[in-house]
């Protein structure tokens, strides 16, 4: 796995500052639904990316959780990335690039609903993720804001993250099968 730090310079982050509008109790719902599709496109691409790194990097093999705050935006009529980048970093370049790479190679998601659209055309979240696997990219990790204001980049015709700059060949996420009955979100399957 190459590490490629141009996607790791810190994004100056878009949301919880001073450009926020109130989800109002309307938007709540869309919004996890829209965050569980997103979740199973990213899910088995985050696990196969990890794997992968885990193997190559021996501090990911450490029973320490590290974390990384990923700032997604995603463009409101095809669902390709608008912005991709790190808010707060893992503390280990590897593991970033784990994140990164996994939503990159996930997307383009669905299109999402117009009332999850901030002015300017994109939906916006920071999005926690985990080496940890009980917490990894799990969706009450994913943090939605709406923007007040549509952003200055907005305006100037930003370009869409490109989701093919690794060299590898996209896998795209395979369908989901049901799911089995547990005792638990984490637990084995019930006798």
């Amino acid at each position: 796995m190459a590490i490629r730090t141009g996607a790791l310079r810190r994004v100056r982050p878009r949301g919880p500052a001073g450009n926020l509008a109130a989800l109002g109790k309307i938007r709540y719902v869309p919004f996890a639904l829209y965050i569980n599709s997103m979740h199973e496109r990213i899910h088995p691409v985050y696990e196969e990316e990890l794997a992968a790194a885990r193997e190559a990097y021996p501090e990911l093999r450490g029973e320490a959780d590290m974390a990384v705050l990923l700032e997604i935006a995603v463009i409101h009529g095809d669902g390709r990335l608008a912005r991709l980048g790190v808010a707060s970093s893992s503390g280990s370049v590897a593991f970033d690039v784990v994140a990164l790479e996994a939503v990159r190679r996930a997307a383009p998601f669905d299109a999402p609903p117009q009332l999850l659209v901030s002015p300017g055309g994109n939906v916006y979240l920071h999005w926690m993720f985990h080496t940890d696997p009980y917490q990894a990219c799990a969706t009450f990790n994913a943090r939605p804001f709406m923007l007040a204001s549509a952003p200055a980049a907005a305006a100037t015709g930003q370009q869409p993250v490109s989701v093919h700059q690794t060299g590898r060949p996209r896998s795209t996420p395979p369908p989901l099968a049901p799911a089995p009955t547990t005792r638990g979100v984490h637990s084995e399957q019930a006798p």
